[in-house]
């Protein structure tokens, strides 16, 4: 009985869920007809939620409804970009035209949905024409009579007369009125639009709503928004440029008001939202001479309630490398607006114990600095600096005393800073030195530029190129603090040689860095897919004894092959390297970071 019963059960249970096990997926059917681009249904497929829900294996009758009724203007508005004004669109649920069914029809099942659309001849402009425009105004080359009349042409053609307009101080320009006609025996398409540029517009007062941990009066310093001056879109994107470049704030929105005030002025609000106050992170390298290095930061983004940010690192560096362990402590407080909103000033300062392959150094710093933005690509920052370092190399125990002027200058045309692909770096600095307590007097010198160049089918090669270049100019080697002279060979100079092991002979067995270097290095970057990449490269370095770059001294070589993986915010990187020519030889070297090399 027990087993009559039991037999009994699963019948029943097969007959209840027999019918779900049963049902079928969605068929689902497409067809375009009438036109001569393919990829037309390719884009029709993308936007049609019916076809999105056929993929999603949606069984809910009421929603593949919702989904079907809903299509037929998501295809339209395709229909219309693509200048197909004459189009018909019919799409059948179980044989039913989905426009025809009742509003409130829910079907117990659907199983099949079918779209047919036929797109008919391909519009063209009989007449295009926009008025007025402002001075220099270049409308997009489509918007001509006789070329096809896409609707997202329209669109951009008005984007650009209008956008041409508010950079002349017209602020509330717009479209005044349109007049867009489909002659459907012609297959043209008339558009007429008339534009109001409005009155010329000075920016009126800024508001600045509440919710900051900034002070108010910190924030207008650092924004440096020009009460008064005529209007500018790209002035606005300035301001927040510099508001989004404390750090403080997680968004930053300047809020144009809907109507102008008395004198052609318009007020504008600024509303901010802060970022988290505090920050730390962490990072790694490994190198097969210089060993691994392991580093950390944290950081303080608002800390007197000024966007002040107070940052401190800490490394270790040589952990199993050929040299004793090396140690760097620093802290720099960075004041953004100050004096002017293109300025920060800033406090610095670094403690480090280094055991290099030629000396070890126990040395203190600190600095003060101001930093100025002069454009959007341009830097430059003049600083003074007090530095007090003690040193034992093959000269024996020394001490260094200098108080320094560094002044450099950085051109950054990049496209992007950790996987550049395209754009050219500058970077340039010179810095006076003064000698204090029988210290040697002089100048240090340093150049780097790097250019990169994409090409291939969707720029799948980069060319990158970089030049180094270093002098020291007035006392000799050895009267120079050696870690202001000059090595080559390892990850930032040249890849495959050991570690700083190009150096200069100063006699009687006594080496040491020079006073002029060199640098060259090439890669070719081909990306393998959204992933990964591979990079052939090939470095170059010179060290020589005078102040003149590539004199009195020697070249050597290094070249390799590398694999880059994209993670999203910067490729991490593997390079092995052997020595191409040169003296010594350090075999294969490998170097593992994060971020192209250059």
């Amino acid at each position: 009985m027990a087993q009559i019963r039991s037999l009994k059960f699963l019948l029943a249970a097969w007959l209840v869920l027999a019918p779900w096990g049963a049902r079928s997926a969605l068929a689902f059917e497409l067809s375009v007809s009438s036109q001569p681009d393919s990829a037309l249904a390719d884009t029709i497929r993308a936007v049609s939620l019916t076809a999105s829900a056929r993929q999603e294996n949606s069984q809910d009758p009421q929603e593949i409804l919702a989904a079907a009724k809903a299509d037929y203007q998501r295809i339209l508005s395709v229909l219309y970009k693509n200048a197909y004004f004459g189009g018909t669109i019919s799409i059948r649920i179980d044989g039913r035209e989905a426009s025809d069914l009742p509003p409130f029809y829910i079907p117990e099942t659907v199983r099949s949905v079918r779209i047919s659309v036929t797109t008919g001849p391909a519009f063209s402009f009989a007449r295009a024409t926009l008025a007025p425009l402002a001075p220099g105004t270049d409308l997009p080359d489509g918007f001509a009579s006789g070329l096809p009349a896409h609707t997202t042409i329209i669109s951009k053609a008005v984007d650009t007369a209008v956008s041409a307009w508010r950079s002349q101080a017209h602020a509330k320009a717009g479209v005044e009125s349109q007049s867009i006609v489909a002659d459907h025996r012609r297959a043209t398409l008339d558009a007429d639009i008339r534009l109001a540029p409005g009155p010329v517009v000075r920016f009126g007062r800024l508001s600045i709503a509440p919710g900051s941990n900034v002070r108010a009066a910190r924030i207008r310093q650092i924004a440096g928004y020009p009460v008064g001056e005529l209007y500018s879109p790209e002035i606005l994107d300035r301001v927040a440029r510099r508001l989004r470049k404390t750090g403080a704030f997680r968004t930053v929105a300047l809020q144009e008001a809907d109507e102008l005030a008395p004198g052609n002025t318009l007020p504008v609000t600024l509303v901010v939202a802060d970022q988290r106050p505090r920050r730390f992170g962490f990072g790694a390298e490994v190198h097969s001479q210089e060993g691994a290095s392991v580093s950390a930061f944290w950081l303080h983004r608002n800390m007197f309630g000024g966007a002040e940010r107070l940052r401190f690192e800490g490394e270790v560096s040589g952990i199993r490398g050929i040299d004793p362990l090396d140690y760097r402590l620093s802290g720099k407080l960075l004041r953004p607006g100050s004096g002017s909103p293109l300025n920060n000033a800033y406090l610095a300062f670094e403690l480090r114990n280094e055991n290099e392959p030629r000396y070890s150094s126990r040395s203190a710093f600190a600095e003060v600095g101001l930093e100025r933005t002069l454009s959007d690509r341009v830097t430059g920052t003049i600083a003074m600096n007090y530095r007090f370092s003690e040193f034992d190399d093959a000269l024996g125990q020394r001490q260094f005393s200098h108080l320094s002027l560094p002044i450099t200058g950085r051109f950054d045309g990049r496209d992007d800073i950790l996987n550049p692909r395209g754009g050219t770096y500058l970077a340039a600095e010179i810095t006076p030195f003064i000698g204090l307590e029988a210290s040697a007097s002089g100048t240090a010198v340093k150049l780097d530029a790097r250019s990169y160049l994409s090409f291939g089918n969707d720029d799948v090669l980069t060319l990158a190129g970089r030049l180094q270049a270093g002098s020291i100019i007035g006392p000799d080697a050895a009267a120079t603090p050696p870690d202001l002279l000059f090595y080559s060979g390892g990850g930032g100079t040249v890849r495959g040689q050991p570690y700083k092991s190009l150096d200069v002979d100063l006699g009687g067995g006594v080496r040491t860095g020079g006073r002029n270097f060199l640098g060259a290095s090439i890669e070719l970057r081909a990306r393998i897919n959204k992933d990964f990449s591979i990079v052939a490269f090939a470095d170059q370095g010179f060290v020589g004894l005078s102040s003149v770059p590539g004199r009195d001294g020697q070249w050597h070589g290094g070249a390799g092959l590398g694999v880059r993986y994209d993670t999203g915010i910067g490729p991490i990187r593997l390079d092995l390297a052997v020595p191409t020519n040169g003296p010594g030889s350090g075999g294969l070297q490998f170097y593992v970071g994060i971020g192209q090399a250059f």
